[in-house]
This record gives C-alpha cells, sequence and structure tokens, in this order.
C-alpha cells in the first residue's frame, strides 16, 4: 500500500510513475495538488482513494493503470483532465461528484463498458449520454 502522510500537500508529476508493485493507494484530504503521470503505469494498482482536497485530476493521472476497476471522484473536483484514467481497461464504475463541469478528451477509454454514477440533471449524466456510458442516478434524498 502506498502510504502518503496527513499533511502532504503536493504530490508532483510522475511521483508514483511505473511503480509495479503499487496495489492501494490513499490520498489524504490534505493534497490539494495532484501532477500528470502521477500513477501512470501502476500496473498492479487495484484500489484508489482520493481525498476531498483534490479540486481537479490531471492529464495522464492514472493512465495505463489496467487494475483499477472503479473509481469515486472526490465532491470538490471540478475538471477531470484528458487521459486522466485512458487505457485503464477493467475500469468500469465512476462516481463523478456534482461539483465535476468539465471531463477532458479521452480521460475515460472504454465508454460503452463504463458505468457513471452521479446526481441526474448535472454534467455527470450529461457527460454519461454524450459518451455513450450507462448512467445511474445516485442523488442521496435528505
Amino acid at each position: 500500500m502506498g502510504v502518503i502522510t496527513s499533511g502532504t500537500t503536493k504530490i508532483e508529476d510522475y511521483a508514483f510513475q511505473g511503480c509495479e508493485n503499487l496495489i492501494s493507494v490513499i490520498i489524504p484530504d490534505s493534497v490539494t495538488y495532484l501532477g500528470s503521470n502521477v500513477f501512470e503505469n501502476c500496473e498492479a494498482l487495484v484500489d484508489v482513494k482520493l481525498g476531498n482536497g483534490l479540486t481537479s485530476i490531471p492529464s495522464y493521472a492514472f493512465n495505463l493503470c489496467p487494475s483499477l476497476e472503479e473509481i469515486v471522484i472526490p465532491y470538490r473536483v471540478n475538471t477531470i483532465k484528458q487521459n486522466a484514467f485512458s487505457s485503464c481497461t477493467k475500469l468500469t464504475k465512476v462516481t463523478i461528484p456534482r461539483a465535476t463541469t468539465t471531463v477532458g478528451n479521452n480521460a475515460f477509454s472504454y465508454p460503452t463498458k463504463l458505468t457513471i454514477c452521479g446526481v441526474a440533471g448535472t454534467y455527470a449524466e450529461t457527460y454519461a449520454n454524450d459518451i455513450g456510458a450507462t448512467f445511474v442516478n445516485q442523488e442521496v434524498k435528505a
């Protein structure tokens, strides 16, 4: 498991690129910046918990992570940049929050096998429809 200590605020570009044995990573809420290609080509990476300090998922952040099956985007993220999760061959479920209003080109490589969970009427639903993904409403009633 990749251990990133609480209090860390930045994870620079390419920090964990090519870590072949990295299976799980928890990014604490204190992290407000992820660099591009940060977890690229981590072939065994299955479990990722992104912290709530993030407002953007950078380009190629999880590119070529073929074992990743599901990702929950934190509630403050407004942008998922191009190729953020490209070539993640097993990725079938993504939860996109209400705050997300931009998803870059090829952020997800296999939209027809992708289920996007989010709130009906938000950008998550529009995006799912635009790319041909399945949309599931996950609005929680008060």
